[in-house]
């Protein structure tokens, strides 16, 4: 799912140049040099840009929801299954599932990589779990 949705983005971004085939080998080419390499030889050095991007990117969305009353269409709690199938607890579970292992903020061995002493390690996962508690709460 990560694969095929982030290369149909890109494809999509980049209409009749490069097609989603070509977005998915190179993924998978940065995926097996991402497990293979160093943090820092690989996203090292614009890995803060990323974060940069998101900071800003998070400050205009909500500051657009609470300063200028924009909503966010895709967020509903009305219940859009076709076979009207109840979604609400099996939806929690899902999201919450990152919050009871820490998956999401933890998956990718970068995370561990970064850590200068395995003795590290407890709090940044145990704090990885409680932001991804928070993220599934809200």
């Amino acid at each position: 799912m990560f694969v095929s949705g982030s290369a149909n983005l890109l494809a999509q971004l980049t209409p009749g140049r490069l097609d989603a085939r070509f977005w998915i080998g190179v993924i998978f080419i940065y995926y097996f040099l991402a497990t293979i390499l160093p943090v820092d030889v690989v996203i090292g050095k614009i890995y803060p840009l990323f974060g940069i991007c998101l900071l800003i990117m998070a400050v205009g969305v909500g500051g657009g929801i609470l300063i200028r009353g924009y909503n966010i269409p895709e967020v509903s709690f009305f219940n859009l299954h076709p076979s009207n199938i109840p979604m609400w607890p099996m939806m929690f579970v899902t999201i919450a599932c990152g919050a009871i292992s820490g998956f999401h903020a933890t998956q990718s061995p970068m995370m561990a990589r970064c850590l200068k002493s395995e003795k590290f390690g407890r709090h940044s996962f145990y704090g990885a779990m409680i932001a991804e508690g928070v993220i599934a709460l809200i």
